[in-house]
C-alpha cells in the first residue's frame, strides 16, 4: 500500500476460518539520512569512475595477454625469434603491473599500446606469409596448363 502497509487476508474454504496479518515498515528512513545517501553517491561517482576504468582496462589487458599469446602458440613457426621473445617479453611485463592491485593505470596503458603495435605488425607479418604462400600455389596451377586428358586401351594377347 502506499502508506507502507502490506495486508494480507487468507481464508479456509473448508472451515470458514479467516486469518488477517498486516505488515507495517517499521524502519523508514528520515529525510536528512536519504538526502546524505544521495550525497553520498555523488561524492563517490568519480571514485567509482576511476574503478570502473581501471577495471575496464585491466579486463582488456588480461583479454589482450590472451590473444597475443595464442597467435604466438599458432604461428610461432610463422615468426621469426626475436618477434615471439618481444611479444612474450611485453606480455610478461603486462602480467607482473597487473599482479600488484595499486597499479598506475597510465603505465599499464603504454604497455598495453606497446603490446598492440608489436601485435599488429606481427599481424601483418603472418598475413604476408601466408598470401605469399598462396601467390605461390597459383603460380604452380597456372603452370599445370600442359595437362592432357587422354583414354587408353588395355590390349591382352
Amino acid at each position: 500500500d502506499a502508506n507502507g502497509i502490506f495486508s494480507v487476508t487468507a481464508k479456509d474454504k473448508g472451515t470458514g476460518k479467516v486469518q488477517h496479518i498486516t505488515i507495517e515498515n517499521s524502519s523508514t528512513l528520515d529525510k536528512k539520512e536519504v538526502e546524505k545517501m544521495i550525497q553520498d553517491a555523488e561524492d563517490f561517482s568519480q571514485e567509482d569512475t576511476k574503478k570502473k576504468e581501471k577495471i575496464d582496462l585491466k579486463n582488456e589487458s588480461n583479454l589482450l595477454c590472451y590473444q597475443v599469446e595464442k597467435q604466438v602458440k599458432e604461428y610461432g613457426i610463422k615468426l621469426s625469434q626475436q618477434k615471439k621473445e618481444n611479444l612474450l617479453a611485453v606480455i610478461e611485463s603486462v602480467r607482473l603491473i597487473l599482479q600488484t592491485e595499486t597499479f598506475d593505470k597510465q603505465v599499464l596503458q603504454t604497455k598495453v599500446t606497446e603490446l598492440k603495435n608489436l601485435s599488429k605488425t606481427v599481424q601483418e607479418e603472418i598475413n604476408s606469409t601466408f598470401n605469399g604462400e598462396s601467390n605461390s600455389t597459383e603460380k604452380m596451377d597456372d603452370d599445370d596448363t600442359t595437362i592432357v586428358d587422354a583414354e587408353f586401351n588395355e590390349e591382352t594377347t
